[in-house]
């Protein structure tokens, strides 16, 4: 019993608050047309913070497992190797093809899998999180990149992928972390103070501005190919990636690490990405939603299961 009570406790907030965002859009309170406002905030500013915050209190002797980052690398790339031939059988759209490749990988690590394994693990396990982010983070943008590109009919240019990933808060925050501790410098306690409310902004403002996106009216159209996208990120990948790493010796923080990343929903981040590289953005729109309210559930039951084994 004491095990479901930490696990629900661990996701029930999250989905709690994406129902708080859709009434708030559905009564009135957050018109639609402010939403795009408030996940630019967060995502350009709040995000920085989050992963910023997260980084500076970490001890590096114990928070970078370079063999958990290299599996979650490897992970996500083998992962696109193997949706691609899969994707090309079930869908003949190339681009909803190259959205639906891309939301095997493209892992929503910072606002839903960072706060929950945080929950699950303590301080020490949201520290460990936090570091693995430098690896999932550019290896996303990669991915999305090469992939929505190639099926979008468009050219691969390396430096634009670079400035990509160098000018992504979520890069920067981890690169300020770092900076932070590898220089042993020590905020004064004011800057302390405004990057911890700062980060605690993050996670409900993104989780709000998602909720309000979520219409279910507009699913009729790619019902299938939501359906699709859902099973390949929450179902088929855990299915997958989790029996592997337990087989492999991952126990504790960092098999909650793996379980609830590669368990969480498609990235809201998804969406900009496809609309500038010509992908269909209103299919990963839905995908975004419907992963995002349907990972609450599946983190809760996957974590729950490890929990009684007493892998984690």
């Amino acid at each position: 019993m004491n095990n479901l009570i930490v696990c629900f406790n661990a996701v029930a907030p999250q989905f709690l608050i994406l129902t708080a965002g859709y009434l708030s859009r559905r009564f009135g309170l957050l018109p639609a047309k402010n939403v795009p406002v408030l996940t630019s905030v967060a995502y350009k500013l709040l995000i920085f913070f989050q992963v910023f915050n997260s980084l500076i209190s970490v001890d590096l002797e114990t928070a970078l497992r370079p063999g958990l980052m290299a599996f979650m690398g490897l992970g996500m790339a083998g992962g696109t190797l193997l949706a691609i031939p899969v994707m090309r059988r079930l869908e003949p759209d190339n681009r909803s093809r190259g959205v639906l490749v891309d939301a095997v990988f493209h892992i929503n690590y910072i606002i839903m899998a960072m706060p929950i394994v945080t929950s699950l693990m303590g301080p020490s396990g949201g520290a460990v999180a936090a570091a693995v982010a430098v690896v999932t983070i550019p290896t996303e943008n990669v991915l999305a990149v090469l992939v929505l590109t190639h099926y979008n009919g468009g050219k691969v240019s390396l430096k634009e992928i670079l400035l990509g990933i160098i000018k992504n808060p979520l890069v920067l925050g981890c690169l300020g972390g770092f900076a932070v501790l590898l220089l042993n410098l020590e905020l004064p306690s004011f800057l302390q103070s405004t990057c911890s409310q700062l980060s605690a902004a993050c996670t409900p403002i993104c989780l709000l501005g998602l909720g309000a996106t979520i219409r279910f009216e507009d699913v009729h159209a790619s019902l299938h190919r939501i359906l699709i996208a859902v099973a390949a990120r929450l179902v088929v990948v855990p299915a997958i990636l989790i029996p592997l790493a337990v087989v492999l010796g991952f126990r504790g923080t960092d098999l909650a690490v793996i379980t609830v990343g590669f368990s969480s929903s498609v990235a809201a981040t998804a969406f900009p990405v496809c609309q500038q590289l010509g992908g269909d953005s209103k299919l990963v729109a839905n995908i975004v939603v419907f992963t995002s309210v349907l990972a609450c559930f599946c983190i809760f039951l996957y974590t729950f299961i490890l929990k009684e084994l007493a892998l984690i």
